[in-house]
């Protein structure tokens, strides 16, 4: 069993790094707004990856663990560059994001204590561009 450093105002979103050696912390409002990597063997925070205005409230990995999503505002960012790849402009946080193999990102729109009315689908290319598939489910 290990402790992890905390952000401040709790811990929404909580993702295990593919190759099993990082763990991304996502923090909410209205302290925290930003990820953070943690190395699973030492415990250490080794990586913070910005502000996120509107929060986090989940992050997903992609099935490679070279790319981060994020929801709250919806961002991918590159896991070992550091960089901001991919931000969807939207007016509400979205409270659940997903990564699966064939490197789509879904975002989830939910008000709190009800069941998700709408998701959105992005296959994401290897060059970084993100493409609309879907709209309203």
């Amino acid at each position: 069993l290990r402790s992890f450093g905390s952000h401040a105002g709790g811990i929404f979103g909580v993702a295990f790094h593919p190759g099993g050696r990082l763990l991304a912390t996502g923090g909410g409002l209205p302290e925290s707004r930003d990820i953070r990597l943690w190395d699973l063997e030492t415990g250490r925070e080794v990586a913070a990856l910005g502000l996120f205005e509107m929060g986090v409230f989940d992050v997903a990995f992609s099935p490679d663990g070279r790319w981060l999503a994020a929801g709250g505002e919806v961002r991918l960012d590159h896991v070992d560059e550091g960089g901001q790849l991919f931000l969807i402009d939207m007016q509400a946080p979205y409270r659940a994001i997903a990564g699966n193999l064939e490197y789509q990102i879904r975002r989830f729109e939910a008000e709190e204590g009800h069941p998700p009315s709408r998701a959105e689908t992005w296959r994401a290319w290897a060059r970084g561009v993100l493409d609309p598939t879907s709209g309203s489910h």
